[in-house]
C-alpha cells in the first residue's frame, strides 16, 4: 500500500507544479497585454506626429495665403493663430469627453480583451 506521507508529498509536489504554471501563465498574460498597450501607443504616437507636422505646415501655408490677402504677413499669421487659440481652447473644454474618456476606453478594451 502507498504510504501516507508519499501521498502528501506527491500531492504538494503537484500543487507547486500547478502554482508554477499559474504564475508562469499570468506573466505571459501580462506580458502580451502590455506589449499590446504599447505598440498601440507607439503607432498612436507616430500618427499624431505625422498629424501634427500636416497640421503644422497647413497653418504656414494659410499664414501664407492670408498675409497674401491683407498685405501683413503679421496679420496673416496672426490670424492663423487665433484660429488655433479658439480651437485649443474648444479641445480644452471638451477635454473630458473627447479625449480622456475615448483614450481610457481604448487602454482597457485593450488590456481585458478577450483573444
Amino acid at each position: 500500500m502507498i504510504k501516507t506521507s508519499e501521498i502528501i508529498h506527491k500531492l504538494l509536489k503537484n500543487s507547486k507544479e500547478y502554482i508554477d504554471i499559474v504564475i508562469s501563465l499570468l506573466r505571459l498574460e501580462i506580458a502580451e497585454k502590455s506589449s499590446a498597450l504599447l505598440s498601440s501607443f507607439f503607432t498612436i504616437m507616430i500618427i499624431a506626429l505625422v498629424f501634427f507636422s500636416a497640421l503644422l505646415f497647413l497653418g504656414i501655408s494659410i499664414g501664407l495665403g492670408l498675409s497674401f490677402y491683407t498685405g501683413s504677413s503679421f496679420l496673416g499669421f496672426f490670424i492663423v493663430s487665433v484660429l488655433y487659440s479658439i480651437i485649443g481652447l474648444l479641445i480644452w473644454f471638451k477635454r473630458e469627453k473627447l479625449i480622456k474618456l475615448p483614450v481610457m476606453n481604448a487602454i482597457l478594451s485593450n488590456f481585458f480583451k478577450k483573444d
